[in-house]
């Protein structure tokens, strides 16, 4: 139980010194002299802290907790530009390499390149792995990875901090009950996050598999099949249609993160967990056309950004139908459902609600 931590530690040093030093001593009243200091010690530092923590440094484990849910949704919405950052990043670069890779350039034959090229033919036999030509190298993808670890390690330290802040006796907005709720929402953010984070990953595997980089870890046995093994320009093919899927879903996607920030930044004003933007001045007009995170009428402003974004992101994937030679009345023409099949599990009614047009591409 991490409420009995500190009375633990507190019980152990007191009987490790009594018991070290109570045989030592040649009369019992000496034995008593001695567990009356240690006492004394004890509840004066008891009273010291008492005394600091409601009157100099007043922050109660509530308060601890209430910073930290703060701190979380400042990471979630860093973690979701850093992914968008990255995604953009995907439109126009080889998501395949790093940012070491360097196109080859035709030199002359000479003596000095013919000495230079053995010296570069004598390094690549080495086992050694060139790690700046890895797709998880990139700024942007050492970016989102940052951003997801540091969101992992506040969720840790939140999850055992939460038990002390639910027995504290306050009187606020927000209960036990309540603090639990918002925990188990995070969870389930954190969760996608997480996943959204190893897109990189995903390029960097199917990268060594098929040869079109070194392994980071060379000396591991290679699993990958001769089969795996693609060439040049078969690399080129599947860049150019990553390329073409994230120019589509650069618009759908930037509509979706921009409605999760401005969502979460709501929810923190109206949980009281961030403070109140300072009100500006402006006109009737346009507050009522572009309402901002805390106002009454945002959930609906929200409600209209994340149709907009369901309307849109059939877009990714007409895109890679048309990679993948499918003409637009194949796409259109695909039935979402299966043929004679109204009812489905509660399950498959909100997958099919929020995945409608993936159903016929799986």
């Amino acid at each position: 139980m991490p409420a009995l931590q500190f009375p633990v530690i507190m019980y152990s040093i007191f009987t490790n010194i009594a018991f070290t030093f109570g045989p030592m001593f040649p009369a019992f009243a000496f034995g008593q002299a001695l567990i009356k200091q240690l006492l004394t010690g004890f509840l004066t530092a008891f009273g010291i802290s008492t005394a600091v923590h409601l009157f100099i440094i007043p922050m109660s484990s509530r308060l601890v907790v209430f910073k930290e849910q703060a701190g979380y949704i400042g990471l979630i919405r860093t973690t979701l530009k850093a992914q968008t950052a990255y995604l953009q990043s995907l439109e126009s670069t080889d998501m395949f390499m790093g940012t070491g890779s360097k196109s080859e350039v035709s030199e002359e034959v000479s003596p000095d390149n013919e000495k230079k090229k053995q010296k570069k033919n004598k390094k690549e036999k080495e086992p050694q792995t060139d790690r700046s030509n890895h797709p998880a190298n990139t700024s942007q993808s050492k970016a989102l990875k940052s951003a997801v670890a540091g969101l992992i390690a506040l969720h840790g330290k939140l999850h055992g901090d939460i038990p002390f802040a639910k027995r504290e006796v306050a009187w606020g907005k927000l209960g036990p009950t309540d603090i639990d709720k918002i925990f188990e929402l995070f969870r389930a953010i954190v969760i996608p996050l997480i996943g959204m984070s190893t897109v990189s990953d995903i390029f960097e595997r199917i990268a060594e598999r098929r040869g079109w980089v070194k392994p980071q870890r060379p000396n591991e046995r290679d699993n990958s099949e001769s089969w795996e093994r693609c060439t040049e320009a078969e690399k080129i093919a599947e860049k150019n249609t990553w390329n073409e899927v994230m120019k589509a879903l650069h618009e759908p996607f930037s509509i979706a993160v921009a409605a999760m920030d401005e969502g979460l930044e709501h929810a923190g004003i109206c949980l009281e967990i961030l403070p109140k933007p300072k009100q500006k001045k402006v006109d009737e007009e346009q507050a009522k056309s572009d309402p901002k995170p805390g106002d009454l009428e945002f959930s609906n402003y929200m409600e209209q950004k994340m149709t907009s974004f369901y309307n849109e992101r059939g877009k990714v994937l007409r895109a890679w139908a048309r990679e993948k030679g499918l003409s637009e009345a194949q796409f259109d023409s695909a039935s979402v459902s299966p043929p004679g099949s109204e009812t489905f599990t509660p399950g498959e009614a909100k997958h099919r609600k929020c995945h409608p047009t993936c159903c016929y591409l799986t």
